[in-house]
């Protein structure tokens, strides 16, 4: 028995020769090849003046190259060290970019350095030039495209670790971008020798918890998540003359009011925890001049570490905090009133709160939800459309209010958010004035249009209807017939509809 296993062990050990130099990946078969190289349907992007259509070309496959690149893992993040931006996965790259005009059908191909790679590309508000962020070797620029097809960097040193690095001014002429602070340094370097041991201190109180990836483990992990995490907000000129805003800090997003007169952001801080993401520590949501001059702190809530593990399951406090999209300067947020736990019993779980700059007034309750708040895509004084969700029954009701007449909402719609073939669409938004989306109205503004995929046994056929602001069944204006079935009539549709 023991000669039959040396005989196996050296039988496995003449096969497990040294890799040969020069041994490659093989590529596949034409035919195969040639079909996962194909380029991906470009993604398209309108305007808001409607005339210009932004084709966005998708990059393929990541070359072995970029998924191999090294990645850190803090905070339920993952990001590039050498671009201090999120890791290869967590990002659509693209790599081509024309502007094609809508009436005359003329295509501009815009001039990008060879290989360049760029996200998150936005419009101006008043749609003369798209922005975009690109990756370079060594970190994230800022670049602007302008309609004759020439496109320029404005600035470097983004820090896109949280996600898209920066948004329009509402006049077009500047934008707010997160930056790496000036002089940070090297990051740190792990001790060699241990100082003592990790702890991790306890409250004393029962708290169920889920299990999370990519969190912290201790205090190196702490100084890394600080070193790359930290940004600086700056206003950066078209040509590029850039000037901080406020202080440095951990910066997971911000907005401009639609007046151009304020800054909304969320901060995080200390401490952090080794059992949550980093969305879970303390946070303090607050508004300050657009100069960066402190003017009202929202919420300063400490770690949520004692929510229960329902997905409905929220923070106590001011949360979901965002400008009205069709006011100069309201800020609107969300909070429970269920004590952040969905399985309480009450008739309503959520009140959505406004109030309006310069923010010494009480703030006002415009409605309550049956549900768990999710948005609100903004109209007029008139009428606003509140989104709320129940993750246990998968229902989503559609709310109606009047801003100018708070506390008087309606249910507009009540439906399972998987029923694919009894889905009422969405409404069709557009970009106002201050580049702020808000929901399109019929010419008599009686309706709001409504676009959906029109889900059916036969295929997706996407439809154009209108809602009754009053209430009531849809009315179908348009719906597409074989052999349209697409997912990218979306983007026709807001262009053809203008």
């Amino acid at each position: 028995m023991r000669a039959r296993a040396c005989l196996i062990a050296i039988l496995f050990a003449s096969a497990a020769t040294a890799q040969t130099p020069g041994t490659t990946y093989h590529r596949a078969p034409d035919p195969i090849a040639k079909a996962l190289e194909m380029p991906p349907t470009p993604a398209v992007a309108i305007s808001p003046d409607h005339r210009t259509l932004a084709i966005l070309g998708r990059e393929n496959l990541p070359t072995i190259a970029n998924l191999s690149k090294p990645i850190l893992r803090l905070g339920g993040y993952r990001i590039d060290p050498a671009t201090n931006g999120q890791a290869e996965v967590r990002v659509q790259w693209l790599n081509r970019l024309s502007f094609k005009d809508i009436d005359g059908g003329r295509t501009i191909d815009v001039k990008l350095p060879a290989g360049l790679r760029f996200a998150a590309p936005r419009w101006s508000p008043n749609g003369s030039r798209l922005a975009f962020y690109a990756q370079e070797p060594d970190g994230l620029s800022l670049w602007i495209a302008d309609r004759d097809g020439s496109a320029r960097p404005i600035a470097k040193g983004l820090n896109g670790t949280f996600g898209s690095p920066y948004v329009w001014m509402p006049d077009g002429t500047a934008l707010i971008a997160y930056t790496i602070p000036a002089g940070r340094g090297a990051p740190p370097v792990a001790a060699t020798t241990p100082t003592g041991p990790v702890v991790q201190e306890s409250s004393g109180r029962t708290s169920a918890a889920r299990t999370y990836e990519d969190l912290l483990h201790n205090t190196y992990d702490e100084a890394l998540f600080d070193h790359y995490f930290t940004g600086q907000l700056v206003r950066i000129g078209l040509d590029g003359v850039a000037k901080p805003i406020g202080k440095a800090g951990l910066v997971t997003d911000f907005s401009v009011s639609p007046d151009g007169r304020y800054l909304l952001t969320e901060q995080l801080k200390r401490p952090y925890s080794y059992l949550l993401p980093a969305r879970f520590f303390a946070t303090e949501i607050a508004v300050s001049t657009i100069e960066g001059n402190p003017v009202r702190t929202l919420v300063d809530r400490p770690l949520a570490d004692d929510l229960p593990v329902d997905f409905d399951a929220t923070v106590k406090g001011p949360r979901e905090a965002t400008w009205r999209s069709d006011a100069p300067a309201t800020l609107v947020w969300a909070e429970a009133l269920d004590g952040g736990n969905p399985r309480t019993k009450v008739a309503f779980h959520d009140k959505i709160v406004m109030q309006a700059a310069p923010f010494d007034a009480a703030p006002v309750e415009l409605a309550q939800t049956p549900s768990r708040y999710a948005e609100t895509m903004w109209g007029d004084n008139g009428f606003a459309m509140i989104v709320a969700r129940d993750w246990r029954t998968r229902t989503e009701h559609r709310l109606a209010v009047a801003p100018s007449r708070p506390g008087q909402g309606r249910t507009l719609l009540t439906f399972n958010y998987q029923d694919q073939y009894g889905d009422p669409g969405e409404p069709l938004i557009d970009e106002n004035s201050a580049g702020k989306p808000v929901m399109r109205f019929t010419p008599a503004h009686d309706a709001i249009y409504v676009t959906g995929e029109g889900a059916t046994k036969e295929g997706a056929f996407p439809f154009l209807a209108t809602l009754p602001l009053a209430g009531g069944k849809q009315t179908r204006i348009w719906n597409a017939k074989p052999p349209i079935m697409s997912r990218w009539w979306r983007c026709w549709m807001t262009a053809g509809a203008s």
